[in-house]
């Protein structure tokens, strides 16, 4: 991968990853494939380090390519390129939201917005678990993760006032011992 590759895909997954850091997954992945930067493999690796790895996961995965890149300086560089659109569409958007308060137009644009931003992060959480499933050969461990999942959606619908680190540490122990 080039840093002339590496730049504008990751101003544009700056610009449009609403929704944080999981919702940018479905966009990375288009600009791996798109330039065949690593194998599908490889790019689930990089979400789950980057998953691990203190920091948001955009900010994460763009630090692992910028240094894949270009050594150090891309790992230092790459975080800057990813927030830099982001960071002016914010600054626009702020000024422009100060004189449309209470428009229509403003309560639409949110709303589009969040709705990308749930879309993205769906879609996420869709490619993990389809190639986690593919890469299984054990159907008990499939059937396992899909009750687990249940379980945790059940748990946060109907009881969001439990902890979701609680979750998480809960789900790393049960798959532990039952995977």
């Amino acid at each position: 991968m080039t840093p002339e590759e590496l730049a504008p895909a990751l101003m544009r997954i700056g610009l449009f990853g609403f929704g944080g850091g999981l919702a940018t997954i479905p966009l990375y992945l288009n600009e791996v494939q798109a330039h065949h930067w690593m194998s599908r493999s490889e790019f689930l690796d990089l979400v789950a380090l980057s998953q691990i790895t203190p920091g948001p996961v955009a900010v994460t995965m763009a630090i692992h390519l910028g240094r894949l890149s270009m050594g150090w300086l891309g790992a230092l560089l790459a975080p800057f390129i990813l927030i830099t659109p982001s960071l002016l569409a914010i600054l626009i958007l702020s000024v422009l939201l100060t004189r449309w308060r209470e428009s229509p137009w403003k309560k639409a644009l949110f709303g589009g917005i969040q709705t990308a931003g749930l879309a993205l992060i769906c879609f996420a959480g869709w490619v993990i678990l389809a190639d986690t499933f593919r890469h299984s050969t054990n159907l008990g461990n499939k059937a396992g993760g899909v009750i687990l999942l249940i379980v945790c959606l059940l748990i946060r619908v109907y009881r969001p006032q439990v902890p979701p680190i609680l979750l998480l540490v809960l789900s790393a122990v049960l798959g532990f011992f039952l995977f």
